[in-house]
């Protein structure tokens, strides 16, 4: 009976673990699909288009990561804290589509702080350094590795604007 149960411990421990994997792995691909997004920057007459669509795979993104750490038996306001200010900033944003371009560097700017967040609270950078039992699992250092990297390249988009031209006026 012993062994029976210690099976189906075993079999929990494995299951939680795929989860844990499946949800950083999701979490990566969709700060993949946001990096992507950012770098077409908005265009001509799609600005409203840009702006939707970055902005719901911002709350995507960061709803992923909290799927993360909710698997990993760690609740952390840090990344409402962090999205809450952003979401502000674009809806005021949201007004006038010639300030699409603003989108892109005010989700940079939030990814960069949960970049220096995911550093300097958890080391997933440098995972070896990990204090953090959450963030303590060997198989998951080069996911949570590839996703500090991959904020790290959503910071450094150089974001294509064109605004429009109005006369001789750029607006």
């Amino acid at each position: 009976m012993d062994q029976h149960s210690d099976s189906d411990q075993q079999r929990q421990i494995a299951a939680l673990e795929q989860t844990k994997f499946t949800a950083t792995t999701e979490c990566l691909s969709q700060t993949v699909t946001l990096t992507n997004g950012i770098s077409k920057g908005p265009t001509l007459h799609e600005e409203a288009n840009w702006m939707s669509e970055i902005t719901s795979q911002w709350g995507r993104t960061l709803k992923s990561l909290k799927m993360v750490f909710h698997w990993r038996s760690l609740e952390d306001a840090t990344i409402d804290d962090i999205f809450r200010p952003c979401m502000v900033k674009l809806r005021n944003y949201a007004r006038d589509p010639s300030d699409a371009h603003l989108y892109g560097t005010t989700i940079q700017e939030s990814a960069n702080k949960l970049k220096e967040y995911l550093q300097t609270n958890h080391k997933w950078h440098a995972p070896g350094s990990a204090e953090c039992s959450c963030c303590k699992h060997p198989n998951l250092h080069g996911l949570q590795q590839a996703i500090v990297y991959q904020l790290d390249v959503l910071c450094k988009v150089d974001i294509p604007w064109t605004p429009i031209l109005h006369g001789s006026h750029c607006i």
